[in-house]
């Protein structure tokens, strides 16, 4: 389960709007060494997330929250993002390569869109199942004031 913290910001019908501070990559970024995502992180800071999340408890605005999401969910979403149209894209430019590159560029253009059809088809359908849908795993009471950030 990947975790992150997060704030309340709005509840009703057995779900809650919560706010996430995004963080960088990796850990690299957290220790001033790394990529140029990390440069991008730190030249960019401050940037939130608001995510709907399911939960069973009762939970009010301005609370302090942990919420997770399956580390499955979120392996098959990226997949399904960005190997599936790449593999698509290939495939299909392979496939239009025997009659020359006059086929096979605009089988490749077909086979990304295509792929990026299905994508979309599938992602819903995991949406439905709740594959990569985020929870609410614990309370955290705020120190202080518990609207403060």
């Amino acid at each position: 389960m990947i975790r992150e913290q997060g704030q309340v910001v709005a509840t009703g019908g057995g779900r809650c709007r919560v706010r996430i501070q995004r963080h960088g990559a990796c850990s690299g970024c957290d220790i001033r060494r790394g990529c140029g995502i990390g440069l991008l992180a730190r030249a960019m800071p401050g940037r939130t997330a608001e995510i709907t999340c399911e939960t069973g408890e009762t939970l009010r605005q301005g609370q302090r929250v942990e919420v997770g999401v399956s580390e499955r969910g979120v392996v098959s979403a990226a997949a399904l993002v960005y190997l599936l149209p790449v593999v698509a894209l290939l495939a299909a430019a392979v496939l239009g390569s025997p009659w020359g590159d006059a086929v096979a560029i605009p089988a490749a253009g077909a086979g990304f869109v295509s792929a990026l059809v299905v994508a979309r088809a599938l992602a819903r359908r995991m949406t439905d199942r709740g594959a990569y849908r985020p929870v609410v795993l614990a309370d955290r009471p705020a120190r202080g004031d518990d609207r403060s950030e």
